[in-house]
């Protein structure tokens, strides 16, 4: 009898602890899904499938990205000048400075039909490439390369042009590389935000290049105005942030390989300190924290940092995103690990940065844009962005790092003196020629360590520590070779 009792005792005690296991995580899959339900009531998607319906379905007719496939089709592999061109399209230059400029203009002309195409597909409104997001982190995106590749063709063909006195075509290129960078803003992966960024970049310099040589008219110069104010934003780094969430989510939901993987990505190279911690996932790690629920707690402390930070994105002005993102840091950092908050830290504090560079960008040269119009009317700069207002600009831009206005020097004013010489204050390895004569002027804002540097700035490393983004307008008199 005592080992019938015994042995009945023990089937209770597993039977009790099969029970509680199974309603414990019961519940924990309840909060899971209650989490999720959190996000999805916020507006935002959470499945593959919900993701690949946000992105929404453009009908062919409509659809720029069937013409930018045609030009795609058009592009010459290694042909002459393929090398010189490579060299010389992320400069910005005067084509009499270029070197192997014949081979670069071989391999313009050599590309007359896909520019020609580019610049038609640009005349639509509407874009989306034929990707299926429900292929999650796996999904291809083979047009992001050719893109890019346009805007450096479009680019050196505005050079070209430029040089040929054909300005009617230097601008229809400019137009056309920002307007790539807006066709692929919206769509849902922060690699396509980055490419995004990069286009919207290589427009931007080939507009300033055009800026500083006179040859736009004030019509044009407002018709710019307006396409900057329209890449003002920062919508791409939500759509972009909302996708790789639900990537994340999906591996989540997956096999415990498919979410290794994942994980694992890139885990040494994460700037956070986390790639060591993320780096030690391995399948009976996940499969542990699976079975004692600890994985649900991840998820679930994952799901409100992410809906905490959507929403920062989707609701506040940017220097809001990066003090709310340097806020979130600390929380995390004093907190348990979490690989899904330390992979999601690592993509959105490099993209939100990044935004943070293209916003002060677009506002520079929105800034001198106005001192352009400005100069027009009254043959003389400014002293301050304050005069530009209202006639000119609304207000004057915020900088996106420090939620202050942007900074204007002048030749002649607000400059130090160094050695008797008049300069701003700039890495001794670098100097600043451009406040020399008369008619020179640079803006800047103060980059990504959010300290006034005085304009300091690193040709080669133009982002790095100690220094400020800077853009400088010299006209060709005795132009700067530093600038060339």
């Amino acid at each position: 009898m005592g080992k019938i009792a015994n042995r009945n005792f023990l089937l209770l005690v597993t039977l009790f602890v099969v029970c509680a296991y199974g309603i414990y995580m019961g519940t924990q899959y309840i909060r899971v899904q209650k989490a999720k339900a959190m996000i999805r009531n916020a507006g935002y998607p959470v499945t593959l499938e919900e993701l690949n319906a946000y992105y929404s379905y453009v009908p062919d007719q409509e659809n720029a990205a069937i013409i930018y496939q045609k030009a795609f089709d058009n592009y010459q592999d290694n042909i002459r000048g393929e090398k010189a061109f490579l060299k010389a399209c992320d400069t910005v230059a005067i084509w009499d400075d270029l070197k192997d400029k014949n081979d670069i203009a071989f391999y313009l002309n050599s590309h007359k039909k896909a520019l020609a195409l580019l610049r038609k597909a640009t005349t639509h409104k509407l874009c989306r490439f034929p990707i299926d997001l429900t292929n999650g982190a796996t999904t291809r995106l083979p047009h992001l390369s050719p893109l890019r590749q346009g805007a450096r063709l479009l680019s050196m063909d505005a050079i070209l042009a430029e040089s040929q006195g054909d300005e009617k075509r230097a601008i229809e290129d400019i137009h056309a590389i920002l307007k790539i960078g807006l066709h692929i803003r919206n769509e849902p992966t922060l690699i396509s935000f980055l490419v995004h960024v990069a286009c919207s970049t290589i427009g931007l310099k080939s507009l300033n290049n055009l800026l500083e040589h006179d040859k736009l008219p004030e019509k044009e110069l407002m018709a710019f105005d307006k396409e900057l104010r329209n890449l003002d934003s920062k919508s791409g780094l939500l759509s972009g942030f909302i996708g790789e969430t639900c990537f994340i989510s999906a591996a989540a939901d997956g096999t415990t390989e498919d979410l290794i993987d994942y994980i694992a990505s890139n885990a040494n190279s994460t700037n956070t300190g986390s790639g060591k911690y993320l780096a030690k996932y391995n399948s009976f790690t996940i499969n542990c924290l699976k079975l004692v629920g600890i994985h649900a707690n991840e998820r679930i402390r994952w799901a409100e940092w992410r809906k905490a930070y959507l929403d920062t994105i989707k609701n506040n002005d940017y220097p809001d995103v990066i003090d709310t993102l340097a806020t979130m840091d600390n929380a995390r950092k004093n907190s348990p690990d979490s690989a899904y908050i330390l992979k999601s830290y690592y993509y959105i504090s490099c993209a939100s940065y990044s935004l943070g560079k293209l916003l002060t960008q677009i506002r520079l040269s929105q800034c001198a844009i106005a001192i352009e119009r400005y100069k027009m009317k009254t043959k003389h700069l400014p002293d301050t962005l304050s005069q530009l207002v209202p006639n000119f600009l609304q207000s004057v831009p915020i900088d996106p790092f420090r939620n202050n206005g942007l900074l204007l020097r002048v030749f002649g004013s607000n400059v130090t003196k160094i050695n008797g010489i008049q300069y701003l204050k700039f890495d001794h390895k670098h100097p600043h020629e451009l406040l020399k004569k008369e008619g020179d002027y640079l803006l800047y804002g103060v980059g990504s360590d959010r300290t006034d540097n005085f304009a300091t700035f690193d040709m080669e490393h133009p982002f790095t520590q100690g220094t400020d983004i800077v853009l400088g307008i010299s006209k060709p008199s005795e132009r700067p070779a530093s600038l060339k």
